[in-house]
């Protein structure tokens, strides 16, 4: 129990940092900079998404079985994301988003494609503090660095991009990243690297739903970018930033579906896991949603009054949609 505990208050340092940063993105990049760090972040989730190749699930069912190549996993979402990297710069390019954000994005994408493999690999090893430290450092890295940008004055969306996705990408390197280096070595001693052209096709399948997963999380935004008012865009994405806070927290409850898998029991842990997501996500989103005249003052400050409505909506969506980032590791790992 005291484990499960420190555990949840690792995890609980990610949503702390997005509400003691929200207010500081919000006032110190002004609307309509802060939708364009909405947009950035949104199409570098959906290109995260997409490069991937699905290879975090293809590895995870393989170190189910006692096998798995975690370097042949590697090298194909490093490629992927190179590839997705070209049609990443396009699309933002179109919507309008600076060079230097652009350049941020596609520099940081192939790091934050190999964080779901890492992850992954720690889980396989029982090793869920892991994810936990690394999600608690990335956000005092996250905290530490808007602060330091929002005092010296020097906030703006290629700036910003950088140390709210950059902290997350080097707390995962440095925590998650060395330990996964070490697995890719043992393989390497033990014999003969699976084919890497094995790995892509077992993992193109799961790119289509990938793909829908990450458009159902990050279409509001790009679909604004095209179609609405910069300041539209602005009040949406950080109010839709705030929701962000659910799916951080729901990472605790992923790891732990991911480590059901390696359970005899693992249908009944994951039914436990999405139980209590769902009862204490509904109660979070109901309180959320009744005080969302408060989160609106508090947490996005004047010139945001129009997220008031918003909030209350993206509550109980932030809501559903944990639910659906929690049971994306049963996607290829049988669950019995």
């Amino acid at each position: 129990m005291f484990r499960r505990a420190g555990e949840l208050t690792l995890y609980a340092a990610s949503p702390l940092a997005i509400i003691v940063t929200s207010p500081l993105l919000a006032q110190g990049l002004g609307v309509e900079a802060r939708g364009q760090l909405g947009v950035a972040q949104s199409v570098a989730a959906l290109a995260t998404s997409i490069g991937a190749l699905g290879q975090a699930e293809v590895l995870l069912g393989d170190l189910r079985s006692g096998k798995g190549s975690p370097l042949a996993a590697s090298m194909v979402a490093f490629g992927g994301s190179l590839v997705v990297g070209v049609g990443t710069a396009a699309a933002l390019h179109t919507m309008r988003v600076d060079p230097a954000t652009i350049v941020a994005v596609l520099i940081l994408l192939p790091w934050m494609s190999q964080a779901p493999l890492w992850r992954g690999y720690a889980v396989s090893r029982g090793q869920l503090l892991r994810p936990a430290y690394a999600n608690a450092l990335g956000a005092m890295l996250r905290v530490a660095l808007v602060a330091a940008l929002a005092m010296s004055s020097r906030l703006a969306a290629v700036s910003a991009f950088w140390a709210v996705q950059g902290s997350a990408v080097v707390a995962a390197v440095v925590v998650l990243g060395v330990n996964y280096v070490r697995g890719v070595r043992s393989t390497q001693a033990e014999g003969e690297l699976p084919n890497r052209v094995e790995y892509l096709r077992r993992g193109a399948p799961l790119v289509l739903f990938a793909m829908f997963t990450a458009v159902t999380l990050n279409a509001d935004v790009l679909m604004l970018s095209w179609l609405g008012s910069a300041s539209a865009l602005g009040v949406y994405a950080a109010t839709a930033s705030l929701s962000l806070a659910a799916l951080s927290v729901s990472a605790a409850f992923k790891s732990r579906v991911q480590l059901a898998a390696f359970s005899s029991r693992s249908l009944a842990s994951v039914k436990r896991e999405l139980a209590i997501v769902i009862l204490a996500g509904g109660v979070a989103a109901s309180a959320v949603a009744f005080g969302s005249s408060l989160v609106v003052q508090v947490l996005l400050g004047p010139g945001y009054e129009a997220a008031e409505g918003l909030v209350q909506i993206l509550a109980f969506a932030s809501w559903a949609l944990s639910l659906i980032h929690i049971s994306e590791p049963t996607r290829r790992t049988p669950i019995s």
